[in-house]
């Protein structure tokens, strides 16, 4: 995919410097929630590996990944950001429902 120089770079730092945002807050905001920290750092965990696979496939030329069938490896690499993404979102909807329903 054709993209100005700077827009890999951006992406990377936009996306560990959210994350690590996320994560602090989130540490900081649920202390003494020993369930919910973990279920958040699992979120985030979750999210930034569905992002490889992302990226890797909008970036695949700029990261050297060379596949013998490109279109195949994109396709694997759509549907593994898919399940990390939903499996991130579950971990985001359980957190939620523990700081809900605490009592």
């Amino acid at each position: 995919m054709a993209v100005e120089e700077e827009v890999f770079p951006l992406m990377i730092g936009g996306v560990l410097l959210i994350s690590a945002l996320e994560a602090a807050a989130g540490w900081m905001l649920l202390r003494g929630r020993r369930g919910a920290r973990k279920k958040l750092m699992t979120h985030v965990l979750l999210m930034l590996g569905g992002f490889y696979f992302l990226f890797r496939c909008v970036f695949a030329s700029r990261m050297g990944v060379s596949a013998a069938i490109p279109s195949i490896s994109n396709s694997a690499g759509m549907g593994l950001f898919g399940l990390l993404w939903a499996a991130s979102a579950i971990c985001v909807i359980s957190l939620v429902d523990e700081l809900i329903n605490r009592e």
